[in-house]
């Protein structure tokens, strides 16, 4: 039998999301099992163990909530503890939820509740080997922030000095029960989000010292920490204005304020995750040279990417995960990127994207001056400037930039997900721009969205239902209003087998429990399945393994090997020289560059995305001449 290793906790261990932005399944609001650190635990620890995930949002030790019931701990143990006998360890990471205002407990009150909830468990007769084994964590402290956030009023008042007393009554809680302690605030770990952490009309010297201010008869004191801000700074090389807003400065600068702000901790275990996914080359290359210096000054990095030149270029080793599974740990010195990349799908990958040249045709797209503004309320300006294109059929044409310079607007102005204020849409010739969104899909256009689930799917349908979202209509799917469901599942089974969707009822599966890359291919199937005329994929390999990229990016070559009209938008540079036939670049909301890919380096692109750099007017983009 394995060894079975009970995680009892609050939201923590449960892996609740508060910002779907963070988290790979976005609305779940709740990471998924490749991000769960229960899970992480599991792949660490191998087949020989089984890790038992106990976490429930709002979990106290033994307090009884006024408001929600059944939330305590205490009564939950026992069957909890025997129904996973024989119990080889319990992870007890507790006490967050303690310190709400409403349950009236201290510091030492909760620390007494965390004793008795141990003496309990210890006398459960459910230990392998017949002795008690518990570990006792510290969960991280409540930072000043929560004052500002969302739950502020569901902490209430005194939870941030009540939780950093709670490491002190945990440790002599362990000591006297005889029980194993980990203190998860010393740690040293600090991390740099995918999503950074930053609020925007703060300056970058507030939001590096928030949650850890120096405060004086209620007044900040700043003095010594600018001071210590501007010798990091200098030391790394991070070169910052401590003054300016978050708002004003470049993402690149933004990440900057991240490694500013675990530096500042003393941090010595640093998290990078997915950290160039929105940087520019130049911005990357800096960011390799930083996690160089870091290193050299005996730092540690984590870094969590899929993009295996960025592994080549700064990792020395490199652990390979795949379906929440550990596959092993290379030397990435000793190792190729093809290596690598069958590991990581468990079969060989192309890493190139095989095409012959393009034979654009007839003009399918075309935005003429398209103007949007901006969706904030009171704010005037324009997200998207004048802004003209075309794409032919038999091309791939992708709009490159840096996220945030009107993108997203665009493509909501193309697809009806939003109002123009100026300019027309036409799709075929015919102008769409005051057109629903089911007429456009009608009549030639497809659209992978950016944001799946709240554009893609309907994640509590069925996978069935889901893949003719925006077919049911048409004779062949209803007839007098009533779904035919015979039809609609033998067309699903179709695409299911067709595009390699997994998932474990078939078409029966509910969407929502799928995996993403699993659900980003059922929307591939489904738009490209579609008779379309143009085909507008939007970050169509976000969050996907090698081999899913792989496939898509076949796919997609096909559609314009078949005479589609490809509209891409992607961040992934690899991604934008690999498969597009031209290349518009935008920045500020304006088309800066028309670029063949054959004829730009990396860099150069880099530098037009970044607005350093701009092309001469030379006509409408993608004009024939």
């Amino acid at each position: 039998m394995k060894r079975h290793i009970v995680c009892l906790g609050d939201s923590n261990t449960h892996g609740y999301c508060a910002d779907p932005a963070d988290c790979a399944d976005g609305s779940l609001r709740r990471f998924n099992e490749s991000e769960r650190w229960t899970c992480r635990l599991q792949a660490a620890l191998g087949e020989d163990f089984l890790v038992l995930e106990e976490g429930l949002p709002g979990r106290t030790t033994v307090f009884d909530d006024p408001v929600e019931e059944s939330l305590s701990a205490l009564p939950y143990l026992y069957p909890c503890l025997m129904s996973h006998a024989p119990v080889s360890l319990l992870v007890v990471m507790l006490g967050t939820n303690d310190t709400k205002e409403r349950l009236g407990a201290n510091a030492c009150a909760i620390g007494k509740g965390l004793r008795r909830l141990v003496r309990k468990a210890q006398s459960i007769d459910c230990w392998a080997g017949g002795q008690p084994n518990l570990l006792i964590v510290a969960p991280p402290a409540i930072g000043k922030g929560v004052e500002r956030s969302p739950v502020a009023q569901e902490m209430g008042l005194g939870c941030v000095e009540k939780s950093l007393r709670l490491p002190g009554q945990f440790r002599a809680v362990a000591a006297e029960t005889r029980c194993h302690f980990l203190d998860a605030n010393a740690l040293g770990i600090g991390m740099v989000h995918q999503h950074f952490k930053l609020v925007h009309n703060f300056t970058v010297l507030q939001n590096i010292v928030l949650g850890m201010e120096t405060v004086s008869r209620g007044f900040l004191k700043m003095d010594n920490a600018r001071k210590k801000v501007v010798e990091l700074s200098e030391r790394y090389g991070l070169y910052i204005d401590p003054d300016a807003l978050i708002q004003d400065i470049t993402v690149g600068m933004q990440q900057r304020v991240e490694i500013l702000k675990m530096l500042y901790r003393d941090n010595e275990i640093m998290i990078f995750d997915e950290p160039t996914a929105v940087l520019t080359p130049q911005e990357i290359d800096e960011l390799m040279e930083i996690m160089g210096s870091l290193v050299a000054e005996g730092k540690s990095i984590l870094f969590i990417t899929h993009k295996l030149d960025e592994i080549k270029a700064v990792a020395d080793r490199c652990s390979v995960l795949r379906r929440g599974k550990y596959i092993g740990t290379v030397d990435v010195a000793s190792i190729t990127k093809e290596e690598m990349s069958e590991m990581m799908v468990g079969r060989k990958v192309s890493l190139s994207v095989e095409k012959t040249p393009a034979a654009p045709g007839r003009t399918v797209l075309e935005a003429e001056h398209v103007s949007v503004k901006s969706h904030m309320e009171g704010h005037t300006k324009l997200v998207v400037n004048d802004v003209s294109f075309q794409v032919r059929s038999g091309e791939i044409v992708c709009i490159a930039g840096i996220d945030g310079n009107g993108q997203t607007e665009l493509v909501h102005a193309i697809t009806g997900l939003g109002e123009t204020a100026g300019g027309r849409i036409l799709i075929n010739g015919r102008d769409v721009t005051k057109k629903s969104i089911r007429a456009r899909n009608t009549h030639g256009l497809s659209h992978i969205p950016e944001d799946r689930h709240k554009h893609g799917l309907v994640l509590d349908y069925n996978l069935a239902y889901n893949l003719v979202l925006q077919q049911y209509f048409e004779p062949g799917f209803q007839h007098w209003g009533f779904l035919k469901n015979e039809e609609i599942y033998k067309y699903a089974d179709k695409l299911i087998e067709d595009f390699d969707i997994r998932s474990g009822e078939g078409a029966d599966t509910i969407t929502r429990s799928m995996s993403g890359g699993n659900q980003q291919k059922a929307i591939v199937a489904r738009e490209i399945s579609r008779d379309h005329d143009i085909l507008l994929a939007v970050q169509p390999t976000r969050g996907l393994d090698v081999g899913a990229i792989e496939y898509i990016h076949r796919e997609l070559v096909k559609q314009r090997d078949a005479g589609t009209a490809i509209l891409l938008i992607s961040l992934e540079l690899d991604e934008v020289m690999n498969l597009s036939d031209r290349i518009l670049v935008m920045f500020e909301g304006t088309i800066v560059a028309d670029l063949n890919p054959g004829e730009v380096t990396v860099q150069e692109l880099g530098l037009y995305m970044a607005g350093s750099k701009r092309q001469e007017p030379k006509g409408k983009a993608g004009e024939r001449p």
